[in-house]
């Protein structure tokens, strides 16, 4: 029985594990600073009662972070398209 080589299984799922991780410059503090500042600015719409300016619902925040990884995954590609340069505006 082989070796179990774990880059050529990482491999498939690469692009993903590249475009999930962390960048080097964010630490606990930040992200625990965000979650604060999310969660008072959550009690305060509430307060207010005026409606959040995100999705209220589980699906939509599902939604964002697909957002987000969609993002990560073409930066780790190198894929795109620059828009604004082709319109002249960047």
């Amino acid at each position: 029985m082989g070796r179990y080589d774990h880059r050529a299984h990482a491999s498939s799922f690469g692009v993903l594990l590249i475009a999930l991780s962390l960048p080097s410059r964010m630490n606990t503090t930040l992200v625990v600073a965000a979650l604060l500042v999310g969660v008072a600015t959550g009690v305060v719409f509430a307060g207010l009662r005026v409606p959040l300016p995100a999705p209220p619902s589980l699906p939509g925040v599902v939604g964002i972070i697909g957002i987000y990884i969609g993002y990560r995954v073409v930066e780790a590609t190198g894929l795109g398209f620059d828009l604004l340069g082709w319109l002249g505006l960047g």
